[in-house]
Parts: structure tokens; C-alpha cells; sequence
């Protein structure tokens, strides 16, 4: 899942930003801008937007599924250990 997590924050960040970087930029008096060209604040609002929901939401949700199953995993494992430790008090 990680591995997931990290192909797509790279690969689709990377074609994101060159399509938003092409789309936004020129030269206004003599001089270059870059990301600050957008035909509407719409589009701003929505590039904003976008960048929120699949650069930090996705990969926080990611993130916490895995860690739940971290998590499921060690409780998992604690209930065999105490199981062993009572089956060895019950012994003695």
C-alpha cells in the first residue's frame, strides 16, 4: 500500500504540475509569471482545491488505513502473547 501511496503522490503531482505550469504562466510586460495566469478565479478556486483533496486528504486517508491495520496487527499479536503467558502461570 505504501508503495501505492508513493506512485501516485509522484506521478500524478508530477503531470499536475506540468499541465497547471503550462496553463498558467506567460510573459506580461516584459516580464515571466508563472502560476498566477488563470483565465477565472474559478479555475484558481478549483486548482486549489484539487491540490487539498488528492495531495493531502488521499494520502492522510491512505495513511490511516494502513496504520489501522498496523495497529489490528499488533493487537492481534498481544492477545497470542497474553494467551502464552496464562497458559504458563496456569502451570505453575
Amino acid at each position: 500500500m505504501i508503495n501505492f501511496a508513493m506512485a501516485f503522490a509522484w506521478s500524478v503531482r508530477i503531470v499536475a504540475n506540468t499541465v497547471t505550469v503550462f496553463t498558467t504562466s506567460g510573459v506580461r510586460g516584459w516580464v515571466w509569471y508563472t502560476w498566477v495566469l488563470y483565465k477565472s478565479n474559478t479555475a484558481k478556486i478549483i486548482r486549489v482545491v484539487w491540490n487539498v483533496v488528492s495531495f493531502y486528504v488521499v494520502i492522510i486517508v491512505i495513511f490511516i488505513f494502513c496504520f489501522k491495520r498496523i495497529v489490528i496487527a499488533i493487537r492481534r499479536q498481544a492477545k497470542v502473547m497474553a494467551s502464552y503467558k496464562r497458559g504458563v502461570m496456569a502451570q505453575w
